[in-house]
């Protein structure tokens, strides 16, 4: 009997039952390689059979009517057997293994007419029963359905073409619904990945791939039917996402990365389809934001300093003329102090001064020499006392 591709190794014992010439003694001493038992009519019952010459039975061949029906063999050498194979009108239709010596199978075969196999089924936890169901087509992959948690239903699904995989089905959560959607390339690389909730019609998310690598990902984080955040990978590292939050359609959101952290963000808070609002990164940390009334691409009215979490400095364009004219200063995020110009074109001309977050004084520069020539204090947001020219 042949052995065909994809099937497991089958050993049909063809042997001698003794030796045939040599002294009386020493046939004596030889055990014999095979037994052969028979049945009230004379038909071969059962072999054992010594295939090795070990002196101990390996293979046991079972008969009914004169026909071979199983065989089990001792593939390890323990005295038991570990491969089953079953046969129907002398063929080789079923086996058995036992891989991991339990003494019961844990891998199951079905053959076709021809001797290949079209059927899989493996006890991969070593609880008894398969998880594991492959179909074979033409000897090679077809599809494959995995319980992974032990309730009888399968959570992952492989459907191969001509033997490689080309999709792989799964049920995340492990409740039998499959919520998870993965295509793979002639390759075999993967190029695009769904997941979906359980009952919705619409994607949850859909990654894209390029030479196995995520290359896109487009997001629905409200349910809403439809992608509003899309993120963008350079050889697998974030680079860039833009979201829209109003649902229109288009990004109003954008942001930068940088070796995997954000650099910069800019924002359409007026869903006006240019960006008015910029915030830069260090490290994670705010660092800076601008605000422009004309978009991005205009300068800032407003520039905003942060460190550690909390402003250090405002500089505002309060005529909108393109260049600062008051400029705040804070101490743990508390006004301590403003600059500004009102009548000067090149320096300071006013100077106010805050403490706990009031004014207690403000310095006025009349004649634009950089020095103060009045001054007023203030208590509870009122003049007090005035000096100066």
């Amino acid at each position: 009997m042949s052995r065909r591709a994809g099937a497991p190794l089958l050993v049909v014992a063809v042997m001698s039952l003794a030796t045939c010439s040599g002294a009386v003694a020493a046939a004596e001493e030889r055990k014999p390689r095979a037994i052969i038992h028979y049945d009230a009519q004379g038909n071969v019952a059962r072999q054992e059979i010594d295939t090795s010459g070990a002196g101990r039975v390996n293979l046991w061949v079972y008969y009914e009517g004169g026909q071979m029906v199983r065989q089990e063999e001792d593939t390890v050498g323990d005295g038991k057997p570990h491969l089953w194979s079953f046969f129907q009108s002398g063929r080789l239709a079923r086996q058995e293994v036992d891989r991991r010596g339990q003494g019961r199978p844990d891998v199951w075969y079905e053959l076709d007419a021809t001797g290949t196999v079209v059927r899989k089924s493996e006890d991969t936890t070593g609880q008894g029963r398969p998880d594991l169901v492959v179909q074979y087509q033409g000897g090679v992959p077809a599809r494959s359905e995995q319980d992974l948690d032990g309730d009888g239903q399968p959570d992952r699904i492989l459907v191969f073409i001509a033997g490689r995989l080309a999709r792989l089905e799964e049920a995340t959560r492990r409740d039998g619904r499959i919520d998870l959607w993965v295509t793979f390339d002639d390759k075999g690389e993967r190029v695009r990945e769904e997941r979906r909730t359980p009952g919705r019609d619409a994607a949850d998310s859909v990654a894209y791939y390029e030479g196995g690598v995520l290359a896109r990902l487009e997001e629905d984080p409200s349910g809403s039917g439809r992608a509003s955040r899309w993120s963008y990978f350079t050889a697998g590292e974030l680079t860039r996402v833009e979201e829209d939050r109003n649902g229109d359609g288009r990004p109003d959101v954008w942001v930068t990365f940088a070796q995997g952290k954000r650099v910069r963000q800019a924002e359409d808070r007026d869903f006006a389809g240019r960006a008015t609002v910029l915030y830069y990164f260090e490290n994670e940390e705010l660092a800076r934001m601008e605000e422009r009334s004309t978009g991005d691409d205009g300068p800032p009215e407003l520039v905003t300093y942060y460190a550690h979490g909390q402003i250090t400095r405002k500089e505002h364009d309060t005529k909108r003329a393109g260049r600062f004219d008051m400029i705040s200063y804070f101490e743990n995020g508390t006004l301590t102090r403003q600059e500004a110009r009102t009548s000067c074109p090149d320096r300071p001309d006013v100077w106010v001064y805050y403490q706990d977050g009031k004014r207690i004084r403000q310095d006025e520069d009349h004649d634009c020499d950089g020095v103060a020539d009045v001054r007023y204090f203030f208590e509870n947001g009122s003049v007090v006392r005035r000096e100066g020219k």
